[in-house]
């Protein structure tokens, strides 16, 4: 357990992208916007019913007491779906919930969340259950936009 603590780090990423894969095939893009918070942009199809869809959520970040090295997850979006059917496009929008977790290997970021659909539209089914694993790649580990912070006694040793 000591060894996978210093590399295991949960959401040690600013921005990373990947593959979505479940009852779903989507492609994920994961940008971090605050200290725990980050937006994830999906777009692919539902498997189950070929609709293609494209969403975007909040999602708020939370360490588990277990270690730094699994963090959990919710959120909130929306999400509009369309259908192409013989020569007209079915187009609806729908709320989004978020729950899951995540750990990072060094470059790489597993999660696995449940996302229920609530779609506005006149179809048989409006409440539309999905769960998936995201699997990304970190293109930008750290915030480039963060100073840092020096030492307090490197002022008292500057060179003049």
């Amino acid at each position: 357990m000591i060894f996978f603590t210093g590399i295991v780090n949960a959401q040690s990423y600013f921005t990373a992208a990947g593959l979505r894969a479940g009852n779903v095939l989507a492609l994920t893009v994961n940008q971090r916007v605050a200290q725990h918070t980050s937006l994830e942009f999906l777009m692919g199809e539902q498997l189950t019913q070929k609709v293609s869809f494209a969403t975007v959520m909040v999602k708020q970040h939370q360490n588990v007491l277990i270690g730094r090295g699994i963090n959990i997850y919710m959120g909130a979006g929306g999400q509009w779906s369309w259908k192409n059917k013989a020569d007209t496009t079915i187009s609806e929008f729908g709320a989004v919930l978020l729950a899951g977790a995540e750990v990072t290997f060094g470059r790489l970021n597993l999660s696995w969340d449940f996302r229920p659909l609530i779609r506005f539209g006149d179809r048989d089914q409006n409440f539309y259950p999905e769960t998936a694993f995201s699997f990304r790649y970190i293109f930008i580990k750290k915030d480039p936009f963060k100073k840092k912070k020096e030492p307090f006694w490197n002022k008292w040793f500057k060179k003049k």
